[in-house]
């Protein structure tokens, strides 16, 4: 990892130098060995935090929530996590694509459910009456659709889907 990483590990490889830092700027890439072993096959990024996805359909967070303002990390009351850890309330399902905005996430499973969490200020979540979650919440309409990719907008979440059941008739 590198670039500005104001919520990022301060881990490094053991095997190279220590990485120049300048303030919270990374000018030399670092490794995040909280990571060895888990398998990660992608992930997705904001200005103040990442998630990683394992192989394994797992979730990992990490970063820093401006004091808790929006809950976008999924770890409950925890918004500042400066390493990588477990997403637990998604740990039993499979989850197969990650997105993260500024403010809020979603992760879509392979059985198509959406899960979505963080600032729901726009309804971004897909839930009413909350005006945000550091957790997790289902959003019951998407497997009606057929959810097939999920992904997180400034203050909008956008799913595509393979059908459409509550579109009028033609």
């Amino acid at each position: 990892m590198w670039g500005a990483m104001s919520s990022g590990s301060e881990e490094t490889d053991s095997n190279r130098a220590p990485a120049r830092s300048l303030g919270f700027l990374q000018l030399d890439p670092r490794a995040q060995t909280s990571l060895n072993r888990k398998n990660i096959e992608s992930v997705a990024c904001n200005s103040r935090g990442a998630i990683f996805l394992s192989a394994e359909g797992l979730l990992f967070a990490c970063g820093n929530d401006l004091s808790g303002r929006h809950g976008f990390l999924g770890l409950g009351e925890v918004y500042h996590q400066p390493t990588p850890a477990p997403v637990l309330a998604l740990r039993k399902q499979k989850i197969r694509q990650v997105s993260l905005g500024p403010t809020h996430a979603c992760a879509l499973t392979i059985a198509g459910n959406l899960f979505t969490w963080g600032s729901n200020a726009c309804g971004q979540l897909g839930v009413a009456d909350c005006p945000r979650s550091s957790i997790p919440l289902a959003v019951e309409c998407a497997k009606l659709f057929n959810s097939r990719q999920a992904v997180c907008g400034p203050n909008s979440t956008i799913v595509v889907t393979s059908n459409s059941p509550c579109s009028p008739p033609p």
